[in-house]
């Protein structure tokens, strides 16, 4: 996955839960009827019937597309014409489980996630790591 969402290997994966998630966004009451929160069920759209309810056709993707194991909240607004995204403040230090910095990273990219890192959330520094699957010899070339 390093390779499809990372390119060369220049990326990084922030960890965390569905809990975490639902509790670290701030300013918004998830139980509210504008808001829905949930799992991504990845279905064969030729063997499934989607519900039309309003909002549930965002909660389903390809089956193709499992690995990326995604949740998602959405806000309802039927007065809305805008099809773009909104943002949300959020507590990054109960969002955050982990920074992975990718195995393909050369040390200066760690090196630079780390000391932004620590200059814009301290606490957090202490969650970058380094991914823990080893770089094979013979990708190096590629």
């Amino acid at each position: 996955m390093w390779r499809l969402y990372a390119g060369s290997g220049a990326g990084i994966a922030i960890k965390t839960d569905f809990g975490s998630l639902l509790t670290a966004v701030l300013g918004i009451d998830i139980h509210s009827d504008t808001y829905q929160a949930g799992r991504v069920e990845y279905v064969d759209y030729d063997k499934c019937d989607i519900p039309i309810l309003y909002g549930m056709p965002l909660f389903y993707k390809r089956k193709s597309f499992i690995h990326e194991e995604e949740v998602r909240i959405i806000r309802l607004k039927e007065d809305s014409e805008s099809s773009t995204g909104e943002t949300f403040e959020a507590d990054l230090q109960m969002l955050i489980h982990e920074v992975v910095v990718s195995p393909n990273a050369e040390d200066w990219m760690y090196d630079v996630i780390k000391r932004t890192t620590r200059l814009y959330n301290e606490p957090l520094a202490e969650r970058v790591r380094r991914s823990e699957i080893s770089k094979p010899t013979y990708l190096e070339d590629l």
